[in-house]
């Protein structure tokens, strides 16, 4: 389990993410939020629902979730329909993992590197070898470092980014190669992108849907621990 200090950093994390304060995150029941982004960000918690909503949508999104259970509310069609017109497709549910230094199960990093500008190529064949979906969900990003990768037979077969590098809470994205899946590719760059974050002192992140079993399993094998389950509605 996180120290406390990272149970802070956590919940930091999540008040800013969502608009609401850390106290409100030990509140039992629904909250409604006013969040920083254009869609509804819903987070499920150990008993508690934070819905966060676009600014000025949070009376309106109140009364649509009002007088139902945290269970009832966290739903794709619920939280479309309280969004309102604005509504487009949800994203999850979503696992969300964090781990620090004493919970880290250290895993082989063998052959992982930091990727530079000469394996530019490398990245853009992963890419569309992945497809464009994965690719967002991946968060990786060559102009972004640190980016850490793994070749086999000359092939970028995996690689795992640091989307918050410096920060207290460090995101890590990862993208697998389809032809390479369930070699262990995706658990050592993951690995070696949490040590990384570690070594800062940060709190490592992981998320990624509940769906993408494999995806679930390296977070549990490297330590991770699940902190919540989320739901994100995107705006037209």
């Amino acid at each position: 389990m996180p120290s406390p200090a990272g149970l802070a950093a956590i919940e930091t994390f999540w008040a800013g993410r969502l608009g609401c304060t850390p106290a409100d995150l030990h509140r039992p029941g629904l909250v409604v939020a006013e969040g920083p982004g254009s869609g509804a960000f819903a987070l499920l918690r150990a008993g508690t629902l934070i819905v966060a909503v676009p600014h000025g949508r949070r009376p309106a999104v109140a009364d649509r979730l009002g007088g139902l259970t945290v269970a009832e509310a966290f739903t794709p069609s619920r939280l479309r329909a309280a969004l309102g017109a604005g509504a487009s497709s949800v994203i999850g549910p979503a696992y969300q993992g964090f781990a620090d230094a004493a919970d880290y199960r250290p895993s082989s990093t063998e052959d992982v590197r930091l990727l530079a500008e000469a394996d530019r190529s490398a990245l853009d064949a992963l890419r569309l070898a992945a497809g464009p979906t994965a690719w967002e969900h991946s968060a990786v990003d060559p102009d972004r470092p640190p980016l850490f990768g793994r070749f086999a037979g000359g092939v970028l077969v995996a690689a795992a980014t640091l989307e918050d590098a410096g920060e207290p809470v460090n995101s890590v994205g990862v993208l697998t190669h389809p032809g390479h899946r369930g070699r262990g590719h995706g658990r050592a760059v993951v690995a070696a992108a949490t040590v990384a974050a570690l070594d800062a002192g940060s709190v490592a992140h992981y998320q990624t849907l509940e769906a993408n079993a494999p995806s679930a399993a390296i977070a549990r094998a490297l330590g991770y621990r699940r902190d919540a389950t989320t739901l994100a509605v995107r705006a037209r």
